[in-house]
C-alpha cells in the first residue's frame, strides 16, 4: 500500500538528505491494522520501526494483553524508537482506531540517527511517553501514595519538563546551570 506520503512533511524527516528522503521512499512499507491488535510489545525489540501516518494507538501500562491505556497517540508518532534507542523494550502499544502504519528497518534508523544530524537532534529533543513512563512506574511502585493515578504523573511530568542532551565530555555545573531538578541516565 503505498499512501503517496510526503515523507519531508514528518516533522521527524523534514531536514534530512534528499538521498535518505529517498532510501525511506524506497523501503517503506505501509499496513492496516485492525482496532486491538497489539504492535509493540515491551518485552521485545522488533527489527521494524513504525510511524503512524493516520488513526490512533494506545499505549498502555502494564502488559500488552491487559495494561491500562496511559496515553493515545496519532499520526507522526513513531513506535519502537525508543526501544531502539534504549537498547531494550520499553513500549506496549496497541492499535486504536483507522491505523495506519510506515515500517521502517531498524538498520535505516539507526543510520539516520547516527549519520543526520537534524534526525539525531530531532530524536534527542523530543520528551517520548514510553520514556516517561518508564519513570511513572517507578514513581509509583516506590511510593505508599496510590490515590494518585500513572496518567496523571505522567501528564505532570511531560507538561512541565524539557530534554536536555548532554555530551559526555560537558562538565555537569556548566550544562546544568538552569536546572532545578534532573535526572540522569546512563544510555
Amino acid at each position: 500500500m503505498d499512501n503517496g506520503i510526503n515523507i519531508r512533511s514528518i516533522a521527524a524527516f523534514a531536514d534530512i538528505s534528499e538521498d535518505n528522503i529517498q532510501r525511506i521512499t524506497k523501503e517503506a512499507e505501509y499496513f492496516k491494522l485492525d482496532m486491538g491488535l497489539p504492535i509493540f510489545d515491551a518485552s521485545k525489540i522488533p527489527g521494524k520501526i513504525f510511524l503512524i501516518i493516520s488513526g490512533e494507538a494506545r499505549i498502555l501500562s502494564g502488559n500488552i494483553l491487559n495494561g491500562s491505556t496511559i496515553s493515545i497517540i496519532g499520526a507522526n508518532n513513531f513506535i519502537g524508537l525508543q526501544s531502539l534507542l534504549n537498547v531494550r523494550g520499553c513500549e506496549n502499544i496497541t492499535a486504536r482506531k483507522n491505523l495506519i502504519l510506515m515500517s521502517l528497518s531498524e538498520k535505516l534508523i539507526l543510520d539516520l540517527y547516527l549519520n543526520e544530524q537534524s534526525f539525531n537532534k530531532w530524536c534527542n529533543r523530543n520528551i517520548k511517553v514510553s520514556d516517561v513512563l518508564i519513570l511513572v512506574d517507578q514513581i509509583y511502585k516506590n511510593s505508599s501514595i496510590k490515590d494518585i493515578q500513572k496518567k496523571d504523573i505522567l501528564n505532570q511530568i511531560i507538561n512541565n519538563s524539557s530534554l536536555k542532551i548532554i555530551g559526555a565530555n560537558i562538565k555537569y555545573n556548566k550544562a546544568l546551570k538552569d536546572c532545578k531538578s534532573f535526572l540522569i541516565s546512563g544510555n
